[in-house]
């Protein structure tokens, strides 16, 4: 499994996306895709909290084109 924030944090030159989102400076707040899919992964972004919860939520646009079919495993 990827950490889909680390590419577009290197890329975009972003250290943010990588942020700590929890207590105690642990990034908590996360999203992971199989290495067929996290090539694909164009944006990434966390947003802020709101009041009956200590979680940020996390979005993703991925180009489904993008995906890379040879890493795809398949199920007999």
């Amino acid at each position: 499994m990827v950490d889909i924030a680390a590419e577009p944090a290197r890329r975009d030159d972003d250290p943010d996306l990588c942020a700590p989102t929890g207590h105690g400076g642990a990034r908590v707040d996360q999203s992971w895709a199989n290495h067929a899919v996290a090539p694909a992964v164009q944006r990434y972004a966390t947003f802020g909290t709101v009041r009956w919860t200590d979680h940020h939520g996390v979005v993703c646009r991925t180009d489904t084109d993008a995906i890379d079919r040879s890493e795809i495993m398949v199920w007999a």
